[in-house]
């Protein structure tokens, strides 16, 4: 079926996770923006490609990605951070 909706349709259906007045769109979208610039580069990174394979494959293979992730030197980083209580410095590594 090919019928449009409408945003709040959507959220109701659990499509999207939140509807935003299009005043508001630009000042959500960079909030949104800020707030993926300050996670980890390799956990992200491993997630999209954990997604890319979940949509390509019906069983993916995925053990490379949680050693990419948790051997990275950005995991050490984010675990310091988190036992100091200080915001990580990310290297993307």
């Amino acid at each position: 079926l090919a019928d449009l909706i409408s945003a709040q349709e959507a959220a109701d259906a659990g499509f999207v996770l939140e509807v935003v007045a299009e005043e508001a769109l630009d000042a959500k979208a960079a909030e949104l923006c800020t707030k993926l610039a300050r996670l980890a580069p390799v956990t992200q990174r491993v997630s999209k490609e954990a997604i890319r394979r979940v949509v390509a494959d019906a069983v993916p293979e995925g053990d490379d990605l949680i050693r990419a992730c948790y051997g990275s030197r950005d995991f050490k980083i984010g675990v310091n951070a988190f036992l100091d209580k200080k915001r990580p410095e990310w290297t993307g590594t």
